[in-house]
């Protein structure tokens, strides 16, 4: 009985060192084959990869070239994300690799910025579109996209008001000359005892009236001039009122606006009806490669107190 519990014992050992052995020449050969497939990126393509960064090859021919970055968390955190001290054993869980698929090559980290650096390098090589935006990138470049239109609108506005500051009759040609090309006929009223209003428009068997005023941006429109306008449609009794300014509106003027029934067009919205109707197609704002993602874009990512 002894003998056959010490042949099993040996078997088993022997069976356990074969594993142990099959298992350390399989991680062997998977750390050579990678070494081999890193050079090799690293020889195609004249990037240095650093320490830590494993690369593979697909397996499929059909390839986009695409990342996706990973970010840690505390493995106890309060609500806002930051560590809780309640736990000593508490650590950074870096629970998935940031990855980037390039051509045939996955190449992994468990940092998000080596893989963002390894993006910028090829990118800054072979051109801004060789990778796709990814997560991060692509709301970045919304986020600047967003704020050079906002920029180019209060440009165009500003140059609109400083041709017809002194001129409010061109403002009102302009502005007739603006709805025109929406598909208004549109006529101007006399210069002296206009009755309130500014233009009149018709448009698929409407009539509309307009007033117009080039003011500078910090001075809004308030609550009585839209109460003239109204007050000039008792009279004309117009399917639709428009209120057309450079500036903007007081909050009291949206709300009485609103409960009277006048279309209100500021700045902002006589930029964009600008640029599609007078200007042609819109512009394409360029923003470079700003929403390249920066190190301290990447950290807002991060629990907030590990930088601290």
């Amino acid at each position: 009985m002894l003998l056959d519990n010490y042949n099993m014992f040996i078997m088993c050992a022997s069976i356990a060192a074969i594993l142990f052995l099959l298992l350390t020449v399989l991680i062997v050969f998977w750390c050579i084959e990678g070494s081999l497939i890193k050079k090799k990126f690293q020889k195609e393509y004249g990037i240095t990869l650093p320490k830590g960064v494993h690369v593979n090859t697909h397996k499929s021919g059909y390839y986009i070239n695409y990342s996706v970055l990973c970010f840690p968390y505390w493995l106890y955190s309060n609500n806002d994300g930051t560590k809780n001290k309640r736990y000593s054993n508490n650590r950074l869980i870096y629970n998935m690799n940031s990855t980037l698929h390039f051509n045939k090559y996955i190449i992994k980290s468990s940092s998000p910025f080596i893989i963002v650096n390894i993006v910028t390098a090829l990118r800054q090589k072979y051109g801004d579109n060789i990778i796709e935006k990814n997560e991060e990138e692509l709301r970045k470049y919304q986020n600047l996209q967003l704020q050079a239109y906002k920029t180019s609108k209060i440009s165009e506005i500003k140059n609109v008001t400083n041709e017809f500051a002194d001129n409010p009759y061109k403002f009102e040609e302009y502005c007739a000359t603006l709805y025109r090309e929406m598909g208004y006929k549109v006529t101007t009223t006399p210069k002296s005892n206009d009755g309130g209003y500014d233009l009149l428009l018709t448009k698929d068997s409407k009539v509309y009236i307009a007033e117009c005023k080039c003011y500078s941006m910090g001075n809004k429109i308030g609550r009585p001039y839209i109460q003239k306008l109204v007050g000039a449609n008792q009279e004309i009794k117009a399917d639709g009122m428009i209120f057309i300014t450079t500036s903007d509106f007081t909050q009291e003027a949206v709300s009485y606006a609103s409960n009277t029934g006048v279309e209100l067009v500021n700045g902002d919205k006589m930029a964009e009806l600008t640029k599609e109707y007078l200007n042609g197609e819109a512009v394409q704002l360029d923003i470079g490669n700003k929403w390249y993602l920066t190190e301290n874009d990447l950290k807002k990512f991060f629990p907030k107190d590990v930088f601290i």
